[in-house]
């Protein structure tokens, strides 16, 4: 047998000799997956499960009562009274979304009414600003809140003592989007104001220690309704400081700024004993304001502006005053100026002194009293008691586009009105006034009195008497004021008759004409009695006038005459003529008759398309210069006498 075959010594130097095998060692399979791999996604897969169950947590019966009754425990620490939230639902992705239901601030006792209640509270937040330690809010809205407010004689109120415990340094800052608060009730004592307010863009600052905190506060719009009034939108910017301690807000300044108003407030809001509320103010405006809030319907305008305005609020009552000053202030066409009154607002309503105020040349003084607490579905219940005196009876005149010029006169008395805010000229009331004659030079100087009934915007006065030089006339007056219609019927006895045609209406002439000279009709002399009854509306006006003159002169008269008859002047024309002129002479009488229509001429001095003379002339013995000259001024000199029909 032959023995196994044995490798040579030098066979492992050989076979290093030998080339590399190219392939490359295999690692052993999975371990990839099993170190980098498999970690990750399980992890991931832990993160989602832990992320889904905590919001699910969140979202659980057990998370929304724990963050409940932290929510409530923690606002009752704040206030120190029990606060309770009926319900609450909230979603926290991607920002949080809280819904709190029927939220009670009970008051101090438990036989108290409640602070405030709402049926809902609506908070939207994002979460990315809390790491920042700002809270920005997007919407705070809240559906038919009640606050009361109680301040009680004893100088207590039913307000809470602000501030949690402990309390060190902080910085604090709030930004809100919107805050809506609908349908709002807001009671003080026993009186009860409808609350609403939209305020955007509102921005608060409060840095300092438990005790004291320095506030800064702006809000870019802010909407609110006064008492009675139509919804404001103002802007506002303030600083204060709010003392825990103390139960006190210290506001430094405060701007406030609307479309129609800017002031500036300053004061104190006290809720601990002794609470009150004691505020300064001053600023300018416009008056149309009164019109924007709707306390005025009829357009009002002029600038004003208000100085020692003060707020006070405490146990007994509140008010608010001030001085108000204003250089022009217009009511539909009348102009007051250098108007200074005092407000004096209290619950009962606003009372404004006015302590001078110019008019026509005169001045006016007295009260105006403004119902503000009257629940009224339309405007609110006003009362002037005012005295005036010197004005001017041509002002008057001249501002109710009265058809009559040429009276001089001052009229003093005292005027009692009553009205609504929302139609001014349809109050009742009474008047008493006394004229003073003032000088010739200003046209026909009168003096009189009489007085004057309103009763729903229908003013009556009748016992007018009237007296000027060589002139006695009574009459009645009727006036619709919110029509600017009215009626005046006058008997006069003259002494001067031209004195009184001259008052009559004339259609004025075109810029570039000279004076027209007075009608032929128009009696340059006589004496006698007349009855007149003027008539006007807004847009035309009617002169009725019955004569009875002896003496009479005319331009178409070469002789004084007897004039007998009627006629109704217009802008148009003279209508309803009806003249009869006569004189007596040794050799017989002579009398000239004319009935009929003249229409008048327009401001350009001609008469209106299709417009015709219309006269019926009936002449016994009347001489026929004057004929010819009632024809036509340039007729030649005739003599004799004319009698007949035309």
């Amino acid at each position: 047998m032959c023995p196994p075959e044995q490798e040579p010594a030098d066979a492992p130097a050989a076979a290093a000799d030998l080339p590399p095998d190219p392939r490359p060692e295999r690692r052993r399979p999975g371990r990839l997956r099993r170190w980098l791999l498999r970690p990750f996604v399980w992890g991931l897969v832990l993160v989602v499960a832990l992320a889904c169950g905590l919001y699910e947590l969140a979202q659980s019966r057990f998370a929304r009562e724990r963050v409940l009754a932290l929510a409530i425990a923690r606002t009752s620490d704040f206030l120190h009274r029990p606060v309770t939230i009926a319900s609450a639902e909230y979603s926290l992705f991607p920002g949080a979304d809280i819904v709190l239901h029927d939220v009670r601030i009970p008051g101090p006792h438990p036989e108290d009414p409640p602070l405030a209640t709402a049926e809902l509270v609506h908070v939207t937040l994002p979460w990315g600003d809390l790491r920042r330690g700002i809270v920005r809010l997007e919407s705070i809205d809240v559906v038919r809140p009640h606050l009361h407010l109680i301040f009680n004689p004893d100088g207590t109120s039913n307000l809470p003592k602000l501030g949690a415990p402990g309390g060190g340094p902080r910085r604090f800052e709030v930004r809100i989007g919107r805050i809506l608060v609908q349908d709002g009730e807001f009671e003080l004592n026993q009186r009860r104001y409808q609350l609403s307010v939209d305020a955007r863009a509102i921005w608060g600052r409060l840095i300092g220690s438990g005790r004291r905190l320095d506030a800064l506060a702006t809000a870019q719009e802010v909407s609110t309704s006064l008492p009675g009034g139509r919804p404001y939108r103002v802007s506002y910017s303030g600083k204060g400081s709010l003392l825990l301690d103390r139960g006190r807000l210290e506001l430094a300044t405060a701007r406030i700024a609307g479309p129609d108003l800017e002031a500036q407030v300053r004061g104190t809001i006290s809720w601990r004993a002794g609470a009150h509320v004691d505020l300064r103010f001053s600023g300018t405006g416009e008056s149309r304001i009164a019109n924007r809030l709707g306390y005025l319907d009829e357009p009002l305008g002029g600038r004003f502006e208000i100085a020692g305005g003060r707020v006070l609020v405490d146990p007994h009552a509140w008010s608010y005053a001030g001085r108000v000053t204003a250089s022009r202030i217009d009511f539909r066409e009348w102009t007051v100026t250098a108007l200074a009154a005092d407000l004096d607002g209290r619950p009962k309503g606003l009372a404004i002194g006015v302590r001078r105020a110019a008019y026509g040349g005169g001045s006016i003084a007295g009260k105006v009293f403004v119902d503000t607490a009257s629940n009224a579905p339309r405007g609110k219940p006003v009362e002037l008691d005012l005295g005036f005196r010197d004005v001017a009876v041509e002002t008057v005149l001249d501002t109710e586009k009265a058809p009559l010029h040429g009276l001089s006169g001052a009229g003093s008395g005292h005027l009692l009105y009553r009205c609504s805010s929302a139609a001014m000229l349809a109050g009742s009331g009474h008047a008493e006034v006394r004229i003073a004659a003032r000088s010739a030079a200003l046209g026909l100087p009168v003096d009189g009195q009489g007085t004057v009934a309103l009763a729903r915007g229908i003013l009556t006065s009748r016992d007018i008497r009237v007296t000027a030089p060589r002139q006695a006339a009574t009459g009645e007056l009727t006036v619709d004021l919110a029509r600017r219609s009215g009626r005046l019927d006058l008997h006069l006895d003259t002494g001067d008759a031209p004195a009184i045609t001259r008052l009559i209406p004339r259609q004025p002439a075109g810029k570039a004409a000279a004076p027209a000279p007075p009608p032929f009709w128009l009696p340059t002399a006589g004496h006698g009695h007349a009855e007149g009854r003027l008539a006007f509306t807004r847009t035309t006006w009617s002169f009725g006038l019955g004569l009875d003159l002896a003496d009479a002169a005319s331009p178409a008269l070469a002789a004084p005459a007897a004039v007998r008859g009627s006629l109704t002047l217009t802008p148009a024309a003279v209508e309803g003529l009806d003249v009869e002129l006569s004189r007596s002479a040794l050799a017989g009488a002579s009398e000239v008759r004319v009935a009929g229509r003249v229409p008048l001429a327009g401001p350009d001095g001609r008469l209106r398309r299709g417009e015709q003379i219309s006269l019926a002339v009936d002449l016994a013995a009347w001489p026929a210069g004057e004929v010819a000259q009632f024809l036509t001024p340039q007729a030649p000199a005739l003599g004799g006498t004319v009698s007949g029909h035309v």
